[in-house]
């Protein structure tokens, strides 16, 4: 009977001037009235709690239209029955776009996360085959490569849309010079310096007198604003939301960043953060990243497997423009002489076993432009911040600005958040202090 429902409710979101039900035993078991709005027929479908977590998508290119709506990265599911796909106005399971819909998520979901998504696809009736399949739940496109690239972007513009922090918008993070990364990721001692200490106790003395002298409660507090500016090049659209604008309140375990918004708790991981701001400034392979690089006094070599040398051989130009000046010293033997300055200090060796075994993992049939993005993810990883690792004041404000420059400030590389919240509203009723 499961199965029987799946079926009626899939082919049901396709057509939505359609009344459906579905009766088992005299009794009726699922009821669609027939509607104008796709979208209101979608949520009676998968639930009236997805509502608001449902963001439409929407993309036209060479007669192939997508549209539809996805999830939020936060909503995700186990398997992939959260997934429709529509072919004019058909239900089908096709691995092209489900391939094309995480490769849209890319970054964005951890292993073994499927999103919800429903997707409508209009593309020509002489460019597509229904009869690859005798339950006609697979099809076969004319311009196969073409579907799958429509698909990809229509998810890729949404999710660059909609998928930022949802506080307050303030000044554009290209108004202010952005701190140098060193500020960040310079080793530090166990404790913060005196004066961070000695300004922020004043801080927090400060913001208890005003409030005490105002008797206002946290949501009726008003933090300053700026009016946002635009990027000369290119106008937001998005109202841009700041984490470098978040109050701070300290570290929790000197692993999470502990902020305030005027809607509540922010919680920001240091690790997965800083992460994410490598990964872009690894993956935009800068002209000074070279000049960055720091020399090692002794260089190192480190030997590989015949696969892992022949693969790591291959990457030595697109590695050097990140900063890691490797040589190859003759059959399976590497020499290391400059890792990037965020790297100075750590153990290398490991770092780039992992990137070699990774190399022959993927293999160059998903591209170098896969390959080299893995090499990012791993560098990245090995050289940012740690947990348990106290940060000053002034390195967690770098943090935060930086973390605005990022084009996904929300997910680390591997798809973890950067951040979470705790809204006014779901504190205050924890505490019991409203229904």
């Amino acid at each position: 009977m499961g199965h029987i429902a799946d079926i009626v409710a899939s082919t049901a979101m396709g057509r939505p001037d359609i009344h459906f039900k579905l009766i088992h035993n005299n009794k009726t078991v699922k009821s669609w009235s027939s509607t104008t709005s796709a979208f209101e027929r979608v949520i009676d479908v998968v639930g009236t709690d997805l509502e608001t977590a449902l963001h439409p998508i929407e993309f036209a290119s060479n007669g192939i239209s997508v549209s539809g709506w996805i999830s939020s990265p936060r909503i995700t599911r186990t398997t992939s029955r959260g997934m429709f796909v529509y072919v004019n106005n058909r239900f089908v399971r096709d691995r092209i776009i489900q391939h094309a819909l995480f490769q849209g998520y890319s970054q964005r979901l951890v292993k073994g996360q499927f999103p919800m998504a429903i997707i409508f696809i209009r593309v020509p009736f002489d460019q597509v085959d229904i009869n690859v399949h005798p339950t006609k739940n697979e099809v076969r496109f004319g311009q196969q490569q073409k579907v799958h690239d429509a698909v990809k972007k229509a998810v890729e513009r949404t999710l660059y849309e909609t998928d930022h922090p949802g506080w307050r918008p303030v000044s554009s993070p290209w108004s202010t010079k952005s701190k140098e990364l060193v500020n960040v990721s310079d080793h530090v001692s166990g404790y913060p310096r005196k004066e961070d200490r000695r300004q922020r106790t004043e801080d927090r003395r400060q913001g208890i007198k005003e409030r005490v002298h105002k008797t206002q409660s946290y949501s009726q507090r008003v933090t300053r604003d700026a009016q946002p500016e635009t990027r000369r090049s290119q106008a937001r659209i998005w109202p841009k939301k700041q984490f470098r604008d978040l109050r701070i309140i300290g570290q929790f375990h000197h692993t999470y960043i502990i902020c305030e918004s005027d809607e509540g708790l922010i919680l920001i991981d240091q690790h997965a953060a800083h992460e994410r701001i490598l990964f872009e400034k690894l993956r935009s392979q800068s002209d000074d990243a070279s000049k960055a690089a720091q020399q090692l006094l002794v260089p190192e070599t480190v030997e590989l497997g015949f696969r892992e040398a022949r693969g790591l051989e291959k990457l030595i130009p697109e590695l050097t423009a990140m900063g890691l000046d490797i040589e190859h010293f003759g059959g399976r033997t590497f020499v290391i002489k400059a890792v990037p300055a965020p790297l100075s200090g750590r153990e290398v060796k490991p770092m780039i076993v992992e990137m070699a075994e990774n190399i022959v993992s993927i293999g160059y049939s998903a591209g170098l432009q896969k390959a080299v993005e893995q090499c990012c993810m791993i560098v990245a990883c090995h050289a940012a911040i740690r947990a348990n690792q106290r940060l000053s004041d002034q390195q967690i404000d770098g943090l935060l600005e930086q973390l605005d420059a990022c084009d996904n400030p929300s997910h680390c590389p591997h798809g973890r958040p950067t951040w979470i919240r705790w809204d006014l509203k779901t504190l205050e009723k924890s505490f019991k202090r409203i229904p």
